[in-house]
């Protein structure tokens, strides 16, 4: 009679089990344009590689329904703090994105998003498009997966709680994703405030000029000139941004080891 070991599925489920949890909440992998059926077979594909070569054994299965649920939990607890570290990043972007649309005056002129579902300006999504093809371009998610892998020599699975160091790790870390936000659409904001100075300068001269009207189109033209000015700044900050998310990641996952 053959017997089929049971040890390397069990193993292969534990693995399995994390990395699918990523994939469903990490940006990019875990966006609504990527199809389930695709995300389940690269999280299976990738689970059968690290299978081998995960530091530890069958013996960690849980026995029993309670403790499957908990490390379950704990498994999705993960893959969800995980994945808002890469949503914050990718957030610096379109929120920044955000703050110069309005300024250039397309608060009204939105467009879905289909990743999200929601409405964002149209620079926004411009940008967001475009630090995609920039966290492709540059590997950054070959930081990413490699991040998922050392996770289990840092984290057994079932073993991620929730402490104060995690939640006071998101609080500066929300606080550095505003002040970045700011930053990068500092340029923007600055030229239509000079814009709009001007008009209203322009407005006093001369009473018969309607300014309102005007400083439509001057707004629209001196903000995609400022941005398409300093992109070459924005990328690399982009680049530089999205690098540090293997330090970030590996302070959270210590954090999660408690």
């Amino acid at each position: 009679m053959i017997s089929i070991p049971l040890d390397p599925f069990l193993i292969w489920l534990m693995v399995f089990l994390r990395i699918s949890f990523l994939f469903v909440f990490f940006p990019l992998f875990g966006d609504g344009f990527v199809p389930l059926r695709i995300r389940i077979l690269l999280s299976a594909v990738m689970a059968l590689m690290l299978t081998p070569v995960v530091p530890f054994g069958a013996d960690l299965f849980p026995q029993s329904q309670g403790a499957m649920i908990g490390m379950v939990a704990s498994e999705a607890l993960l893959g969800m703090v995980v994945a808002m570290v890469g949503r914050g990043l990718f957030a610096v972007v379109q929120f920044s994105g955000q703050l110069a649309g309005e300024q250039m005056g397309f608060g009204i002129v939105n467009t879905l998003v289909p990743s999200g579902g929601q409405q964002v300006s149209v620079v926004a999504e411009l940008q967001y498009l475009l630090s995609v093809m920039i966290f492709l371009a540059v590997g950054i998610h070959h930081i990413v997966i490699a991040v998922i892998v050392t996770s289990f020599g840092i984290l057994a699975p079932g073993a991620a709680v929730m402490t104060s160091d995690v939640g006071d790790f998101f609080v500066s870390f929300g606080q550095a994703i505003f002040a970045l936000s700011l930053q990068l659409a500092m340029p923007v904001i600055v030229v239509v405030f000079a814009i709009n100075m001007a008009m209203a300068m322009i407005g006093r001269a001369v009473p018969q000029v309607n300014v309102f009207l005007e400083s439509f189109p001057l707004r629209i033209i001196g903000g995609l000139l400022t941005i398409l000015a300093s992109l070459g700044i924005l990328v690399r900050l982009w680049i530089e941004m999205f690098g540090s998310v293997d330090s970030l990641l590996s302070r959270l996952l210590t954090f999660l080891a408690g």
